[in-house]
């Protein structure tokens, strides 16, 4: 059962209990409508790129 009362599905399916929930989960939903913006931002500027390999002919010394 504590599967079930973890999925989303079931914790907002009945009206009653769904805005009970919705309630409780308020702070944490608008916590993370207030920071995706910047996460993504931030993981946008800080993402790293695959880099193309030197085709000059000269082994890397190691």
């Amino acid at each position: 059962m504590t599967a079930l009362v973890t999925d989303i599905t079931w914790k907002y399916i009945d009206r009653r209990t769904a805005a009970i929930n919705a309630m409780r989960d308020y702070s944490t939903m608008e916590a993370i409508l207030n920071t995706t913006d910047n996460d993504l931002k931030y993981l946008a500027e800080n993402l790293p790129a695959p880099v193309s390999p030197r085709l000059d002919g000269i082994p890397k010394g190691g």
